[in-house]
């Protein structure tokens, strides 16, 4: 939809041509907003800096349709080395059996003639096993809840939850709530290598297998993305508290392994804002106040690598707390990073170069996410009823907008499940919205609204936390918000609370039997 600005100069001298475009949002389905949004965008994908030159080559043609996956880089060097500060050993046994099959051969050439073709055909059948796998069949307008968590956060002034995510290996799941305290709840025995879950079976109520302490508000929390329970090392995750340095720890344990110090221009210690790993899990980016800081896993403590945003461009630049960030998938070596500004910015490693700004929302961007295959960007603000998809192929191009009840400046989670055809998301009045990317096939508009398959209702409250389990068809939900309570009456009163609504509830949303 909105033009892009391509940059071959050297974009430290050369003036950029900022280019403001009205969009025209005639919806497919649902009714859009009636004024039209302004979305500036500003592109830098294929540039000769000065003194060096880099070269972004997505393999995708000019005439593409939005399922067309982004093809990685042959270059995965951040994905070949796995050893990181967590110890992460490797396997030292040599695989001799071809080196001694070819020994066999060349002393008995007349040796397996046909055998050899025997196992050639065998270890293709044995190879296409490997890397065939079964999507997961979703089935959201039966689903039922399985269990949950409430007792837990019962009888305490103010409490509410603040999103939840699964764990990498999807044995866990990790929650954050206003107590300042994160939980790890394990995933039920009953639910593992389920297919098929019967709606009149309940599950007990879930207690916490572990709990994490803070000193502050809890801005941000992320899993180690190579998590497996087979491997303690690598079981933990990382947060940021108001007022505290990065925390990684154990998620066996609940002790602290080590941590990342920020510190600013006076030497103090600095809170990052938003963090997440990188897909391999060596670098960790923070985001700050007009900063975004990457650390290297191997090494805590204060050493990190500091890109100060505002001097990307001499005119357009991204300001403002970096509220979120996340990393492409398919392409580790790009990022974006959402800002309370209502920007979004999309940067290229080695050097974090702005490749895009992504302007169109109303409110301060609280989550952006990619989807699996890497094509896709889905941006959400605060007090932002629309999360817009944006196309990665064609910065600034976008491929549909939703609808949301987003009524506060609360952060509200949405998630994609990992073939990449549904994207579920939460709001304000308590029920939970499934939007089917397949259907904006039928779009015949620049920028169409696309409506939801299908709703939920899953809390008599706000829902502010949706992750979805990637290896079974299961849902994750968390509730609440912080009520104002009226003084007035006692009647008014005791009405408000009737609306707290505090939980963690797990939802199949699979094929079920009655």
């Amino acid at each position: 939809m909105a033009d892009v600005i391509n940059n071959s100069d050297n974009m430290c001298t050369d003036e950029l041509d900022l280019r403001v475009i009205e969009i025209d949002n005639n919806p497919v389905m649902t009714s859009g907003p009636e004024t039209p949004r302004t979305i500036d965008v500003l592109s830098s994908l294929n540039r000769q800096d000065a003194g060096e030159s880099e070269s972004y080559n997505y393999e995708i043609g000019q005439n593409t349709d939005m399922n067309t996956e982004i093809k990685p880089s042959e270059d995965n060097s951040d994905l070949q080395t796995q050893s990181t500060i967590l110890n992460i050993g490797h396997s030292e046994n040599v695989d001799t059996t071809e080196t001694d099959t070819n020994k066999n051969l060349e002393s008995n050439p007349d040796l397996g003639k046909s055998e050899n073709f025997e196992e050639k055909e065998t270890l293709q059948e044995n190879t296409d096993m490997r890397i065939s796998y079964t999507s997961l069949q979703y089935n959201f307008e039966n689903a039922c809840q399985i269990t949950g968590a409430w007792k837990e956060f019962r009888n305490k002034d103010n409490m509410f939850m603040k999103g939840c995510k699964w764990s990498p290996d999807g044995t866990c799941i990790l929650t954050n709530s206003e107590d300042n305290v994160l939980r790890v709840f394990d995933l039920p025995r009953e639910l593992h290598c389920q297919e098929i879950w019967d709606k009149d079976t309940r599950l007990p109520e879930m207690e916490p297998a572990l709990k994490v302490q803070e000193g502050g508000i809890i801005y941000d929390y992320s899993w180690y993305p190579l998590m497996t329970s087979w491997n303690p090392l690598s079981c933990c995750f990382v947060s940021t508290s108001k007022d505290s340095p990065i925390h990684l720890w154990d998620a066996f344990t609940g002790k602290l392994r080590c941590t990342y110090r920020a510190y600013n221009v006076v030497d103090e210690i600095e809170s990052a804002n938003s963090l997440t790993f990188s897909p391999s899990g060596e670098k960790l980016y923070c985001g700050f106040k007009n900063f975004i800081r990457v650390f290297n896993t191997n090494y805590p403590g204060r050493e990190c690598t500091i890109r100060n945003l505002k001097r990307q461009f001499p005119t357009q630049k991204q300001t403002g707390i970096i509220s979120c960030i996340s990393v492409n998938p398919a392409l580790p070596n790009i990022y974006a990073a959402g800002s309370y500004s209502r920007s979004i910015g999309v940067y290229s490693e080695p050097h974090g170069t702005l490749l895009c700004l992504l302007l169109g929302h109303t409110g301060g961007i609280t989550h952006i996410q990619f989807s699996p295959d890497g094509t896709k960007l889905l941006s959400g603000g605060r007090k932002d009823s629309e999360i817009i998809c944006w196309d990665i192929r064609n910065p600034g191009n976008i491929l549909f907008t939703v609808k949301r009840e987003v009524a506060t400046n609360q952060r509200i989670y949405f998630d994609i499940t990992s073939d990449s055809q549904y994207f579920v998301s939460g709001n304000t009045n308590g029920k939970v919205n499934i939007w089917d990317t397949s259907q904006i096939t039928e779009a015949t508009t620049p920028e169409p609204v696309l409506a939801p398959c299908s709703v939920i209702h899953a809390h008599d409250d706000c829902v502010n936390g949706v992750s979805l389990h990637q290896q079974y068809p299961i849902l994750a939900t968390t509730s609440g918000q912080r009520h104002v309570t009226c003084l007035e009456s006692e009647s008014d009163s005791s009405s408000e609370n009737l609306h707290c609504d505090t939980s963690l509830k797990l939802w199949w949303v699979g094929k079920t039997t009655t």
